[in-house]
């Protein structure tokens, strides 16, 4: 039996993150995605990996999400969208292996979450975060 992680008892799931950016948790993996609020609702919608065309259209308008929060200052918002990109990797690799649809779907997400991650805003943002974090 696996115990919840002690990071996840630090997190107030109710808080409205937008205007809390100092206590959002970064967390490994794709912590926090489905709790993580405003953003959990502002990006799920857009979440789907079922087919290419879906997948393509998916990853366009969360990298677009992505864009908006760095434009908006906003780190914790970014993270979580190249988070989801993350996960639209994770879920089509699973399958990857088993059906060519599922490795083109990889690849799309991949190629997009690559982006965010190298953003240079992005990881100016992260190392800030991250410094104000250890501060505390």
């Amino acid at each position: 039996m696996s115990k919840t992680p002690k990071i996840y008892d630090k997190v107030n799931w109710k808080k409205d993150y937008r205007k809390h950016s100092d206590d959002y948790i970064i967390g490994k993996g794709s912590f926090g995605v489905l709790k993580y609020k405003p953003y959990k609702d502002e990006i799920i919608p857009y979440w789907y990996y079922g087919n290419i065309k879906s997948a393509t259209k998916s990853s366009k308008k969360i990298y677009k999400l992505f864009k908006l929060y760095l434009k908006n200052n906003d780190f914790p918002g970014a993270d979580i969208a190249r988070k989801y990109l993350r996960m639209g990797t994770k879920q089509a690799q699973r399958q990857r292996s088993n059906n060519e649809e599922k490795h083109q779907i990889y690849k799309i997400f991949k190629k997009v979450w690559k982006k965010a991650a190298k953003n240079k805003k992005y990881l100016k943002m992260m190392q800030d975060h991250v410094k104000k974090q250890n501060k505390k």
